[in-house]
């Protein structure tokens, strides 16, 4: 109570506070993409200065239009990009504006904690969140746990992913368990018009592509991690309840079992469940994997002798990552090419530090370097910046650029 006036959850989720933490939240997350993906619009970085030198005019716009305005819409723009770089465009995704990913994180910060405890069974390891019952469990806990199930015995490994999860949630059958799970009704119109958004679609890059404007859920905003463990928390109670060894992040599934009829078993029953929600298990995804062969896992290659990697594609996707920022960066500085390669490469192995890397991997990373900034024609002394920049190069990494 609050002057004798009961606070909502949705008095919580518009809240300046909240909504300032949001941008705050939401300014960070786009600056840290500037890292990873180096091509961005100039409406981006105007995003970000906004976020960070007008969050109040950002907060009070949210108000605006998600509050006050008598009629409430959410809006989407959904363009495809290329599955991998130069590719054909094929894989939509949801592009919402600044003050509609600010609402997103502000209901996100209100939520979570009081849901996550009922959603979110010790199987799962897509929460990410400090508030909450549980402790932050992501990629990382996820593969190491992986790791040590088959560094401690020879297991089997049932392994799949659910085809199209985001594209194929009932909407109406999210909107009811989460309905179920809010202690008020304050939110509820704004989930529902959350969960039924507006699509505009970008018919030059989705002309090709078969995509369902009335079913399924955004996939990358701030809210998807908990619409994913609020549709799929029932499925995972129930696999729980068999006694099995369940991983799963997302959509991305493993289960440990002690011999192969077991995993055989695991597969029938996680298929039957899955139909449960209308969800189908990916053909191409799904197979048994035996004692002595290597799992793909979330990015990471499990061998079986235990030994966890950067799957060969992520090791591709991080030499891609060098050539590209070298070739943004002919007319920069020797300084500035030395700090933009040296902060891209320390946070990939910072990232994947759980990993059990050997010396190749690090000469193999300067040797990327050297041949990409070569082949851009950039002077060879921007290898020497990049080592006295540093005290943290790996002795292997520094030792190939000398």
């Amino acid at each position: 109570m609050l002057g004798g006036f009961k606070v909502t959850l949705k008095d919580r989720i518009f809240d300046e506070r909240n909504l300032l933490d949001s941008c705050k939240s939401i300014a960070k997350a786009m600056q840290r993409a500037t890292h990873a993906v180096p091509y961005r619009s100039k409406k981006y970085f105007h995003d970000i200065q906004r976020l960070n030198h007008k969050p109040q005019e950002v907060s009070a716009l949210v108000v605006l239009q998600f509050r006050e305005s008598p009629k409430v819409q959410f809006r989407r723009f959904v363009r495809a990009i290329p599955k991998k770089p130069g590719g054909k465009p094929e894989r939509p995704i949801s592009l919402f504006s600044i003050e509609a990913r600010v609402l997103l994180r502000a209901t996100l910060n209100v939520l979570w904690p009081i849901i996550e405890p009922i959603i979110v069974p010790s199987i799962a390891f897509c929460t990410f969140r400090k508030q909450g019952l549980h402790s932050p469990r992501g990629v990382v806990m996820a593969t190491t746990e992986l790791r040590d199930a088959r560094r401690n015995s020879e297991v089997y490994v049932f392994e799949t992913d659910i085809e199209g999860f985001f594209d194929k949630i009932d909407r109406k059958k999210l909107l009811a368990i989460l309905l179920d799970l809010v202690p008020d009704n304050s939110v509820d119109e704004l989930l529902e018009t959350i969960l039924n958004t507006e699509t505009d679609l970008d018919h030059q890059t989705m002309s090709e592509i078969a995509f369902d404007v009335e079913s399924g859920v955004p996939q990358g905003s701030a809210l998807s991690p908990l619409l994913a463990c609020a549709y799929l928390s029932p499925f995972d109670i129930s696999i729980q309840s068999k006694g099995w060894k369940m991983i799963r992040y997302v959509d991305d599934i493993v289960v440990i079992c002690d011999d192969l009829s077991s995993c055989e078993e695991a597969g029938h029953v996680i298929s039957e469940e899955a139909a449960k929600f209308n969800l189908t298990l990916k053909i191409s995804k799904t197979r048994v994997v035996s004692p002595t062969e290597s799992i793909e896992y979330l990015g990471h290659t499990l061998h079986s002798d235990g030994r966890l990697l950067p799957s060969p594609r992520r090791m591709k996707a991080f030499a891609n990552g060098i050539y590209q920022r070298a070739g943004t960066l002919p007319k920069e500085t020797d300084t500035r090419v030395a700090s933009e390669l040296s902060s891209y490469i320390h946070g990939f192995f910072a990232s994947l530090s759980h990993c059990d890397f050997e010396d190749w991997h690090y000469k193999h990373a300067a040797r990327t370097v050297r041949k990409a900034l070569t082949s851009r024609g950039l002077s060879p002394n921007r290898l020497d910046q990049m080592i006295l920049r540093s005290r943290k190069w790996h002795p292997s990494f520094a030792g190939e650029l000398k």
